[in-house]
């Protein structure tokens, strides 16, 4: 990858990342430590502060710092890909449906719950600040996009809304009966996607 994209390609840092990967699983942190510290500054001047894989850098890197005993730099470097990644989730929860903020969460949780295996420096439990944030982001992104939509002056949109408030309903319902069948769900589902 080094030869044939570059030494500053984002493929040559995810081989790194790869490899330092393979190193930690070893328990052989030295050898892990530069080549992951190379990886997240190739993302870092190659893709940008924002993005997911930089984000996903930090808690690789946050992960092997965590299992070198070096809590307090860790706690550090999850916060930061926490909020990266918590920023990210917010900006595409625009344009996505909830099953797709859902999924997109949900691939991120791996960081959340590296997260909350570091102790904080007093020794203590992280708080539960990070699971609500984590769990109630997604609900209040649906509601303010809700909100904005039902208050929209396009009638076709508020229309939409109004759809998509009967489906969601419906859907809650349905999954509730035993009665429910798959081709059921899945129906709903679409409508509700729509």
């Amino acid at each position: 990858q080094k030869d044939t994209l570059g030494e500053w390609h984002p493929n040559h840092a995810s081989s790194l990342g790869n490899l330092a990967l393979l190193h930690h699983a070893m328990s052989d942190y030295e050898a892990a430590l530069p080549l992951q510290e190379k990886a997240l500054a190739i993302r870092k001047v190659t893709l940008g502060e924002k993005h997911p894989q930089y984000a996903m850098s930090l808690n690789n890197l946050a992960t092997l710092r965590r299992d070198m005993g070096q809590h307090g730099v860790a706690i550090d470097l999850f916060e930061k890909s926490l909020a990266i990644i918590d920023a990210r989730l917010r900006a595409d929860a625009a344009f996505q449906s909830d099953r797709q903020q859902l999924a997109a969460a949900d691939s991120h949780r791996l960081c959340l719950d590296n997260r909350l295996m570091v102790p904080d420096t007093a020794g203590r439990a992280v708080s539960v600040g990070h699971v609500l944030a984590w769990k109630g982001s997604l609900l209040v992104r649906q509601q303010q996009r809700r909100l904005f939509l039902r208050t929209s002056g396009d009638p076709a949109t508020r229309e939409a809304t109004d759809r998509l408030q009967v489906a969601t309903r419906r859907l809650a319902a349905l999954r509730l009966s035993p009665k429910a069948t798959k081709d059921d769900l899945e129906a709903l589902e679409k409508d509700q996607e729509e």
